[in-house]
């Protein structure tokens, strides 16, 4: 379980924001959070068809 301990914005400008998160996973860790309206993605597929996942957190989703 991954917990925000503190959050600060440090740039906020018409199109992204930028805000530092502290955050509680075992230790604490500095996590830097670009704030954006969209995003892209890549979806890996193999020559047999097969499609390649990772399953991974993302602290600024929360998941």
């Amino acid at each position: 379980m991954v917990k925000r301990v503190s959050s600060r914005m440090v740039y906020s400008g018409k199109t992204v924001k930028l805000r530092v998160d502290e955050i509680l996973d075992r230790r604490v860790k500095i996590r830097e959070v670009v704030e954006h309206p969209g995003a892209s993605a890549i979806l890996p597929i193999k020559s047999n068809s097969k499609i390649l996942l990772i399953k991974q957190y993302r602290h600024p989703v929360g998941k």
